[in-house]
């Protein structure tokens, strides 16, 4: 994300996110996997499979994790479908806080947007659902305990 006059901007945010799915998409990540999608809302019930949006995942990570298990990239996953909200990364990687990001996965997309209930990805509003994808792993507002990057 990109930090503004020491606060960070919502338009900033969502820009980024869309920006960068869409990037993702022109970089050759295009969704060409199975047709399955991952749901994922933060708000959902714990313990949820993923599967649908009843039993949506709470956060980004078990849901990058379900639709490429094995590294190899989606197979059975086209998509993942992200509900409003804001989501902090949650897996450390070289054992410093600040190295907690997302990997991208091969032949999945990222769409954010939804409200939680949606059958299609053309029902989503990514305008009015704003889904959020922070590095601001600490202390909020401070910049020095922050993700470097999250994707």
């Amino acid at each position: 994300m990109t930090r503004l006059g020491g606060s960070w901007s919502k338009s900033i945010a969502r820009a980024f996110f869309i920006s960068t799915c869409a990037g993702a998409l022109a970089l050759g990540h295009r969704a060409n996997a199975g047709n399955a999608v991952a749901y994922v809302n933060e708000n959902a019930a714990p313990g949820g499979d993923g599967l649908t949006w009843a039993t949506a995942l709470r956060d980004l990570q078990p849901a990058l994790n379900l639709v490429d298990p094995n590294g190899g990239g989606a197979t059975t996953f086209g998509q993942i479908w992200v509900a409003q909200g804001t989501y902090l990364p949650t897996e450390m990687y070289g054992g410093d806080p600040r190295e907690m990001s997302w990997f991208l996965v091969r032949n999945c997309q990222i769409l954010g947007g939804f409200v939680g209930n949606e059958t299609s990805a053309d029902q989503r509003d990514p305008e009015s659902n704003v889904t959020i994808l922070s590095g601001d792993i600490g202390v909020a507002g401070v910049s020095s305990d922050n993700s470097r990057r999250i994707l």
